[in-house]
């Protein structure tokens, strides 16, 4: 799995990085409701790339369980950020996160997670302001 060598100033540095990223990405994967009101992915896993790497990064942003992604989320973000900015499979990953951090109040590093999730829709591409936008209220009271 990716390793784990950031700090919680890294992580600093690295959200600036990925806001900046995700303002370069092209458009955003969508997510549609179901009946019952979970959230459920329209997409399936892109083809093998042949980078184990970028493979793993778009199953934990597409298919893993959300408490997996939430487990990654700073290596997540920091990879996706300086390595993986303009792939299109990424951003489902920042989605699946903001939805799960505005309904989880127990999610570890919860204020973190939301600070973060907040500057990458600040910053990021029209295409990803407009699809997450609204949740910028939700997540700013999590601070």
């Amino acid at each position: 799995m990716i390793k784990s060598t950031a700090t919680r100033s890294a992580l600093l540095l690295s959200g600036g990085a990925l806001a900046v990223a995700l303002s370069l990405l092209n458009g955003c994967q969508p997510v549609t409701q179901s009946r019952t009101g979970a959230q459920t992915l329209t997409q399936t896993l892109p083809a093998p790339s042949g980078n184990a790497e970028l493979d793993e990064l778009r199953r934990l942003a597409i298919a893993a369980p959300i408490e997996e992604l939430v487990a990654h989320w700073l290596d997540f973000g920091d990879v996706f950020a300086t390595s993986y900015r303009h792939d299109v499979y990424l951003p489902t990953g920042i989605e699946r996160l903001v939805d799960h951090v505005i309904k989880t109040p127990e999610v570890d590093q919860r204020h973190m997670l939301a600070r973060v999730l907040a500057q990458i829709i600040q910053l990021g591409e029209p295409s990803l302001q407009q699809r997450l936008g609204h949740r910028l209220p939700q997540l700013q009271l999590l601070r």
